[in-house]
């Protein structure tokens, strides 16, 4: 995000985590497809827990930055913030979390996380195999609260509920 001040422009870095909402593909699609075609996942032992962000969060939070100060500008100028929903979620929870907003039934088992991790290479998703029981949490969301004030309006489950107009569509 950028902003032009008289003495130059300032600048701050957002690096958020996986992004979900309406139309979301990568990971987070990925995970919705499963949902909504598999109902038995060997997800039960992904419980590490992830930070997600919002569209909606993230709208806020650009929409705040645009109508940020000058004062506010030059004193993050050149700092990285971690946007995120506030709330860290597990992919095991996720999965339970999307299944209720679509109204399916899934069930959850375990198997050895690296059987797992080997069919992910096989299949080319290692990336994403990993991803599913390693954490990444994002830094404390009150930095952005500090410097910009923004903070989060939605956590999930609340914020999935756009899963239940599009049902159809995932």
């Amino acid at each position: 995000a950028l902003s032009g001040l008289e003495d130059g422009v300032h600048c701050v870095i957002l690096r958020p985590p996986v992004i979900y909402g309406h139309g979301a593909r990568g990971s987070f699609g990925t995970l919705l497809a499963l949902v909504r075609r598999a109902p038995l996942l060997p997800l039960k032992n992904a419980d590490a827990p992830r930070s997600y962000l919002s569209r909606a969060n993230l709208s806020d939070l650009i929409a705040r930055l645009l109508s940020a100060s000058d004062a506010q500008w030059h004193a993050q100028h050149g700092k990285a913030f971690e946007p995120h929903d506030g709330a860290d979620v597990s992919t095991r929870a996720l999965v339970r979390m999307i299944a209720q907003q679509l109204q399916r039934r899934v069930i959850l088992f375990s198997v050895p996380k690296p059987l797992i991790r080997w069919a992910g290479r096989l299949t080319g998703k290692r990336d994403q195999a990993d991803a599913i029981f390693e954490p990444l949490m994002c830094e404390d969301i009150e930095v952005l609260d500090t410097a910009f004030g923004w903070h989060p309006h939605e956590q999930m489950p609340a914020s999935l509920k756009f899963l239940k107009r599009a049902a159809d569509r995932y």
